[in-house]
């Protein structure tokens, strides 16, 4: 049984690695621009390696089909989260978690967001992950 927690923090993990491999891209599309004509020395080649840029096209395409599917992903369980997390009665426990989970946002600027102490805030999230965690066993 997975808990509250864990199952808020996949839909963060998911994020991440989603931004891990925007960067993977961008990597791919900076390369791509780099296998055409080049400066040796005085040498100065210009007929670009087909075969190299045709195979990071590829790449980029796949890295880009990669991507969507992750984002689809993060999309369908934020949407799937933040149902539960409407059905949580307290308003302040809902929007901890939806900072927290759904925006990612720093423990710090939460409490300076909704003008709570750290003690209190973590108060609020504790009794939020207690009643995510009722209402994910009922789902399951």
């Amino acid at each position: 049984m997975i808990t509250a927690k864990e199952y808020l923090n996949k839909i963060r993990e998911l994020d991440g690695e989603i931004n891990d491999k925007i960067d993977d891209l961008d990597d791919l599309r900076a390369m791509s621009t780099t296998l055409g004509g080049f400066q040796t020395g005085e040498r100065v080649q210009s007929s670009p390696n087909y075969d190299k840029i045709e195979k990071t096209i590829i790449k980029i395409i796949e890295k880009e089909n990669e991507i969507n599917d992750l984002i689809d992903q993060y999309v369908d369980k934020k949407t799937e989260a933040s149902k539960m997390i409407d059905r949580i009665e307290n308003q302040n426990e809902r929007r901890v978690l939806r900072r927290r989970y759904l925006r990612g946002m720093k423990w710090r600027d939460i409490c300076m967001d909704m003008s709570y102490k750290w003690a209190q805030m973590h108060r609020y999230h504790a009794s939020a992950l207690i009643n995510f965690n009722m209402i994910l066993n009922e789902i399951d």
